[in-house]
């Protein structure tokens, strides 16, 4: 098993991966979703492949310590700490309060992970249930100097950081195009942040708090800090997010962990790429977002999302569309097939009625698919190799399929799965009509009795209603097609 490498958007470079502290326990942060809308593909791309990695790190042996955030408050519609709270407006557009909006959509988010395999952390962490811990690092970045005080809240004075303006190889001159150059009133830098927002005051917020500096809220840059560092520790190993965080949250994270510890907060930054649906970012403020339950009302298995996804390697964007979702159920669906005749297989060889040959000798070429299945995992996530490499098997052992012991491929195709979560042995497949069964017997019977006709007719029959007959040299399966 090779080494795992990983790219890190801190250093810019392709780097093996070493762990911070102990040998094999992991702490991996991964940033949430803002609880105020229902959650999309987009979205969804990231969270699949960050349920990759850590798979791939349990595949390694690691033990993995998962922290997730959500945002239930403090973000604001605008990265320049100006606009609405997204949480606070949507409670007023549903007429409903920021706990039951918070409390809905997290309940959505949830779900989809299900739908789609997605493992959930270890801890999953509300940032209005972290006000202390996010006052007290407030506090911290205060003692330290790092702060001050306009009329509408406490901020963070990036000028302070002297690498900030090359975080994550960013220049000044990106920065300058970035939307923060429009000063919110009172800012020292552009690119300064809030770290608390005191409530207006002519309007009672739903969420707000009291605090050393007035009744407010914090910002929204400070709540992963609180949390890494309260079931973390102050610097660990794997910081995960989409690209869209690279040019202000991520920076944002890293310049309040450096003041208060001199550490960039995690040793690796991993960033996924957006999801495009017509040459654009699929997101909620666009309105033009796909959900996993419209796939389903189109008869699509939402793991064929997750299989789409795995055909792009991560750190490239991704082109959606419904019928590139639809080739992935069809191959999906000949996974799944593909399992079920191996299925078949396990049980005529335990009745005897098969003879494989050079078993043992396969064993070994399984492994060897195995084998290259984890190392290209562990070369920088690289999903579209391990996939090619997984229908590589398939062909081969399609073509002398009876040289391969069925136990041993199911075994093999359930070690595959661990990591890339498609349910290809475990699927439920759809419950054969006993008259299908009978018919299909039938018509094996009358081709054993060379009465061709007549079986190609029961086909037809079995076929317009809804099912297909896929044969084998002594054995058929029978599925929906």
């Amino acid at each position: 098993m090779d080494q795992i490498k990983i790219y890190n958007s801190f250093s810019n470079n392709i780097e093996d991966f070493k762990p911070v502290n102990k040998p094999y326990l992991i702490g991996m942060y991964t940033c949430g979703p803002t609880v105020y809308s229902f959650t999309h593909l987009g979205h969804l791309r990231t969270y699949v492949f960050e349920d990759v990695f850590k798979k791939v790190l349990i595949k390694n042996e690691f033990l993995v310590e998962h922290v997730m955030n959500t945002t239930d408050i403090g973000q604001l519609t605008s990265d320049s700490d100006t606009g609405e709270d997204k949480m606070e407006r949507q409670a007023k557009r549903e007429n409903k309060s920021v706990y039951q909006i918070a409390n809905f959509y997290t309940k959505d988010f949830l779900w989809n992970l299900k739908q789609l395999n997605i493992n959930k952390p270890n801890i999953l962490a509300p940032a209005s249930l972290h006000i202390k811990e996010q006052i007290n690092v407030i506090k911290k970045l205060e003692t330290k100097g790092y702060t001050y005080k306009t009329s509408d809240g406490i901020y963070f004075d990036t000028a302070k950081i002297e690498n900030y303006k090359t975080i994550f190889n960013q220049n000044k001159e990106d920065l300058k195009s970035d939307e923060r150059i429009e000063n919110a009133f009172e800012k020292k830098n552009s690119t300064d942040f809030a770290l608390w927002k005191f409530s207006p005051k002519d309007e009672k917020r739903q969420m707000e708090w009291k605090s050393p500096w007035g009744i407010g809220f914090p910002g929204w840059h400070t709540e992963c800090v609180a949390m890494a560092f309260k079931y973390l520790g102050n610097y660990f190993d794997i910081h995960c997010g989409g690209v869209d965080h690279i040019p202000v949250h991520h920076p944002n994270e890293i310049a309040q962990a450096e003041a208060i510890t001199g550490r960039p907060l995690s040793k690796y930054w991993v960033h996924f790429g957006f999801l495009l649906k017509n040459n654009e970012k699929m997101s909620k403020s666009s309105g033009g977002f796909v959900r996993v339950i419209d796939l389903i009302n189109l008869k699509i298995n939402p793991l064929a999302y997750r299989l789409f996804v795995l055909n792009t390697y991560y750190r490239k964007t991704a082109d959606f569309s419904i019928e590139a979702i639809q080739s992935s159920n069809n191959a999906l669906n000949n996974l799944y097939a593909f399992s079920e005749k191996i299925k078949a297989l396990k049980w005529l060889k335990l009745l005897r009625k098969i003879k494989f040959t050079n078993t043992k000798l396969n064993d070994k070429v399984l492994y060897n698919y195995y084998e290259s299945f984890i190392n290209a995992l562990n070369d920088d996530l690289n999903t579209p190799k391990a996939i090619e490499i997984l229908w590589n098997m398939t062909n081969e052992i399609n073509k002398n399929l009876y040289s391969f012991n069925p136990v041993s491929v199911l075994k093999t195709l359930n070690e595959f799965d661990s990591v890339l979560s498609l349910d290809i042995v475990k699927h439920k497949t759809d419950k054969i009509p006993w008259k299908i069964k009978l018919l299909a017997k039938k018509r094996f019977i009358l081709k054993k009795q060379k009465k061709f006709e007549l079986a190609d007719k029961i086909r037809e029959q079995i076929t317009n209603s809804g099912y297909q007959i896929n044969d084998y040299q002594t054995f058929y399966t029978i599925s929906k097609i």
